[in-house]
Order: C-alpha cells, then structure tokens, then sequence
C-alpha cells in the first residue's frame, strides 16, 4: 500500500492489518485524485489528513464532474468504501465493473481470457505493451475528445490496474533489507497531545524512536487507559516490523513477545503478534517454531475473537500457514 497519510485506508491508518483491499482503496484514491484534479482529503498536517481517512466521506465525484459517467463515479467511490468489505474484494472485480460500463468504445481490445486473470500476481511483463497502447490511446483522445474521451479513461485506469498488481507482487516478494538503517539517538521526538496523536506521527516518521514514543510518553497503564493501551500495542507491532524489515530479528522477536505477554482483555493484538511472529519463523526457515506459534494461535486465542479478527488474522498470516491455521479453526468447530 501506498505509504503516505495522503493515500493510506482507513485500516492502515489505525494499524491494523492489511491486504490486498488496502491497495485498492488506494488505488480509489489516485483515480478520485485523477478525475476531480484534487485529493480527496486535504488539511494542513498529515495527521489531519489520516483522521479524515477514518471519519469523513469525500465529496461525490457526480458533484464535482457531472460530466462524468455516473458508472465510473461509482466504481471510486466503491473502492473508497471506509470498511474493506464494502469495496472491491480483488482487483479482478474492479476490472470487471469497468468492463461493465456502458460507455462508446468501452468494449475495445479487452482480453478475451480476462476472467480467468491470476489475482495474487502482476503482469509486469505485459506494462510496456499496456503502456504503449495508452500512448496510442491518448493521441486518438486529442482527435476525437468529446465522443471517445470516457472510453480512455476507462483505458487509462486499465493501465493503472496492471501497475498496482505488478507493485504489490513486488512488494511481497521483496528481499530483506542489505544494510540496516539507524536513526541518530539524539533525533528527538516531539511529545504531542494524545497517544492517538503520537501514534499518527509515528506512522509518518517510521523510525524506531517514533514508534518508540508512543508507549513513552503515554504509558498503556496510564488514563485514558483503553486508547493508550491500545496504541501503545499498535505501536509496539509497527516497531517489530520495522525491526523485521531491517533484519534485526531477535529485537523484532523481542516486541513481539511483549505484545503476545501484555495483560489485557482484549486479544486481538496478542493474535496479530503471534501471525506475525509466526510468519517470520517460517520465512526464516524455522517451521516447528512457526508452527508452535500457530498451535497457541489456534487453540487459545483465536476462539476468543470476533469473526472479523480472525479473518484479519487469517490475512496477516504466511500463506504458507495459513492452511495449517484453517485447519485447526474447522476442527474446533
């Protein structure tokens, strides 16, 4: 997903897990951003921007571009849906929706095979192609604007499409990191007025003395204790990402097992960590650690959440996992 409060879901925004639904609430946003020429959250800091992504619904794009084919304002604003169950499930069923658009030209040079399209992969080898036929597309738009105009959007977001897919298969297969970066102790970080607050702009600094901060300056036992604790748990995963990403392993680990050891009646968060901690055991190699992990996941803490949570659960898990998990899920059931 794209990594800027500008373009962030509303569940990135809060730091919880995130799937290929993210990306294509992301992708609604670049398409609100194309056709209205503005984003469609704006104010001054990045934090007023992130709590927008939460609360606020933009404004319609039909209000904005009446000319526009009340179809395609639609398909944005299916996508900008603030719960991912509301939004498209996978790319495909975007593509789907806008081969679905009665618009002239709209049926051209559409893939006869297209339904039968893998949706966990990119088409990277084909971008090149996609993009010279944009090229040739754009040129017939500047002859025949006013009749051919919506078709090429159609065209253009096509292109768009191929690349968010191509982008998220690089970002899962991504290497670990050749150099860890470190951030100078003596960069301080600015107290501001809620753990909440704290834990937006550490989602903008990234760093380990951000996330770091959250918990520093306001203690999870501290009042109000249900937001503290709660973002205090949020940060402490982000800073085990971030140590993973880095590779350093064992601190990754280490905050991960501070999350998995936190009293607290709520355990989503000890579930998360034991997904992600269980899927960095299987990337590292170690399969009976990842599977021990996995077994207290399945038979202790995933039957005391929500069904939400656990597909959440489920998302964030290792795909390699994730069957074992099922398995011991329909077998308590």
């Amino acid at each position: 997903t794209m990594g800027t409060p500008l373009y962030m879901s509303p569940e990135q925004v809060e730091g919880k897990p995130v799937d290929p639904r993210s990306d294509i609430y992301s992708f609604g946003v670049t398409c609100y951003h194309m056709l209205s020429g503005r984003p469609p959250f704006e104010a001054e800091t990045a934090l007023g921007v992130a709590v927008q992504h939460l609360k606020k619904e933009p404004v319609r794009l039909e209000t904005l571009r009446p000319d526009i084919p009340e179809g395609l304002c639609q398909i944005v604003h299916k996508m900008l849906a603030k719960e991912p169950e509301q939004r498209y499930q996978r790319a495909s069923e975007l593509i789907r929706d806008l081969r679905a658009l009665r618009i002239e030209g709209n049926d051209d040079d559409w893939p006869a095979d297209m339904e039968n399209w893998p949706t966990e992969t990119g088409t990277t080898p084909g971008q090149l192609a996609a993009t010279q036929q944009l090229a040739a597309l754009m040129q017939q738009e500047t002859q025949q604007r006013s009749r051919r105009w919506p078709a090429i959007l159609v065209a253009s977001l096509m292109v768009v499409v191929a690349v968010m897919l191509g982008a998220l298969l690089a970002w899962i297969t991504r290497p670990e990191p050749l150099l860890s970066q470190t951030t100078p102790a003596a960069l301080a970080v600015t107290k501001l007025d809620s753990s909440q607050a704290q834990y937006y702009h550490a989602i903008g600094r990234n760093t380990e003395e951000a996330w770091l901060s959250v918990a520093k300056y306001f203690p999870p036992t501290a009042e109000p204790r249900i937001i503290n604790e709660r973002y205090a748990l949020l940060a402490k995963l982000r800073l085990a990402e971030f140590y993973s990403d880095q590779n350093r392993l064992a601190e990754a680990n280490k905050a991960y097992n501070e999350v998995i050891n936190y009293e607290t009646s709520d355990r989503q968060y000890e579930a998360f960590a034991l997904a992600q901690q269980a899927s960095l055991l299987e990337r590292r190699g170690d399969h009976d650690a990842a599977l021990a992990k996995l077994q207290h996941l399945g038979t202790s803490v995933m039957p005391t959440l929500d069904e939400r949570y656990r597909q959440q659960v489920l998302q964030q898990l290792d795909s390699g996992l994730r069957p074992n998990l099922e398995a011991m899920l329909a077998a308590r059931d």
